[in-house]
């Protein structure tokens, strides 16, 4: 989460709030997880992030941002084949599948969304339609008829590191029937 967070404040250089989207603090893994059961079944969960002149700045690195222990994070924990396999049309179910290598797969993520073109910004051009840690099966919306729909896979190790989200778009559109 701070990966994310530091994209959009200097977390080495100020303090930080940061909340769910009810008002709850965020200040440790456990807190996330508590956040993540509360909303298990909730495709978006907010986040929100706040500059807070009483907390003191980061005193330590993240792995990432330490050229010391970069090596030792990284996961060789890779999805390959990722497709989605199934009847794109409302209300069908759909499965997203890949080829884990590299490890011993645990609880992978899988989060799947709707968007009008085959090429995308995944930043701006993406609609959560659902979210899943371990059943990777979705039953498509009827607001998803006329849009593409794309699966994020990140895998997840035993150790519970994260390999590389790989991104795959259906060939087709959502059809209504």
């Amino acid at each position: 989460m701070l990966s994310i967070c530091k994209k959009f404040i200097d977390i080495y250089s100020v303090g930080i709030k940061i909340t769910d989207g009810d008002a709850r603090p965020l200040r440790s893994d456990r807190d996330v997880l508590a956040m993540l059961i509360r909303h298990e079944d909730v495709p978006c969960i907010n986040v929100h992030i706040y500059e807070d002149p009483t907390a003191a700045p980061l005193s330590f690195k993240l792995p990432q941002d330490n050229p010391m222990l970069g090596s030792q994070v990284s996961s060789n924990l890779r999805v390959t084949n990722v497709k989605i396999v199934g009847d794109l049309k409302a209300n069908k179910k759909v499965k997203v599948t890949g080829t884990i290598v590299g490890g011993i797969e645990d609880e992978s993520m899988v989060d799947l969304f709707i968007t009008i073109s085959k090429s995308f910004d995944a930043q701006k051009d993406l609609e959560v339609i659902g979210h899943s840690r371990n059943n990777k099966e979705f039953q498509l919306p009827s607001k998803a008829v006329g849009h593409y729909v794309v699966a994020k896979y990140s895998p997840m190790n035993e150790d519970g590191k994260y390999g590389e989200p790989v991104f795959v778009v259906s060939d087709k559109i959502v059809e209504s029937k």
